[in-house]
């Protein structure tokens, strides 16, 4: 069964604000969507749809493609009340895995190759009137709402898989990303790297697993005005812990997992979720 074909999707909202490593009190009294009173004055919420498919050449070497579709949702009474959202197919990503070593009982090895296309939108802009003013005025949407990012971006990550006793593995992986060009509306999104490490253990058609996740990510550029932009870029370590079932031996997988905030040090004011969640479902054939 070489094919693979999974459905992914994945929840974020971020309800909070901090600063450095510290979390930000209420800016100003505001009345949020659905009456949540109390919370601060600006709000994100990100929601991503996966389709994957991809393809074992053989036990070595596998390819895919994975296309996102994105909904993404900002809200804010910051000098002026504003809801605006973007939805649509994100940034495609080409991929290729290979093998290293991938022998049993082994520390196996593997390295990925992939190459993201700017196949989502990146110059959506929104109406808005500002505070104290009558007139509308017309501005971009922040790059993290768009759907895409409008760069060619190409990954390379390695990672390891070792059993560590009956039913149990440790698993591993680092991933460096490189932005290339400009976008549209003339934003550079930075290099980021992100880490992983943790562990798993099969019951059979059910297994559990608990990881910790660091991503590093520089400050965005705008090339406009020669600038970093502000609220981007800093550091996040998270633990994820997961779970998953396949009622026939591997052919078709759900799995779940939620990871949960433990440290952030981020530049200048940013959103920040606490926990998000992840779904999906595989099935070969």
């Amino acid at each position: 069964m070489p094919w693979r074909v999974s459905l992914d999707y994945s929840y974020n909202d971020a309800n909070q604000l901090i600063q450095g490593s510290t979390r930000q009190t209420e800016r100003e009294p505001w009345t949020p969507p659905n009456g949540n009173t109390g919370e601060l004055g600006v709000r994100n919420r990100y929601e991503k749809l996966v389709t994957g498919l991809s393809y074992d050449h053989s036990q070595i070497l596998t390819t895919g493609v994975s296309i996102p579709y994105v909904r993404n949702q900002r809200w804010e009474d910051h000098h002026h009340y504003s809801h605006y959202e973007s939805a649509g197919i994100g940034d495609v990503t080409v991929f290729g895995k290979y093998w290293l070593k991938r022998e049993k009982d082994a520390l196996n090895t593997y390295v990925d190759l992939a190459l993201s296309l700017p196949t989502g939108k990146s110059d959506e802009t929104f109406n808005y009137i500002p505070q104290g003013k009558t007139a509308v005025t017309t501005a971009y949407r922040a790059a993290y709402i768009q759907p895409g990012y409008g760069q060619l971006v190409p990954i390379i990550a390695l990672g390891f898989e070792k059993p560590a006793g009956t039913g149990t593995s440790m698993f591993g992986r680092a991933q460096y990303s490189d932005p290339q060009w400009t976008n549209d509306v003339g934003y550079r999104s930075q290099s980021n790297l992100m880490t992983n490490l943790g562990m798993g253990h099969s019951f059979g058609k059910y297994g559990v697993s608990g990881q910790f996740n660091y991503l590093y990510a520089k400050f965005r550029k705008d090339s406009r005005n020669g600038v970093d932009v502000g609220n981007t870029g800093g550091e996040w370590i998270d633990f994820q812990p997961g779970a998953f079932y396949s009622p026939d031996g591997g052919i078709t997988t759900i799995t779940a997992s939620v990871p949960i905030g433990l440290y952030y040090y981020v530049n200048s004011i940013q959103t920040y979720a606490p926990w998000s969640l992840n779904i999906g479902v595989s099935r070969r054939f």
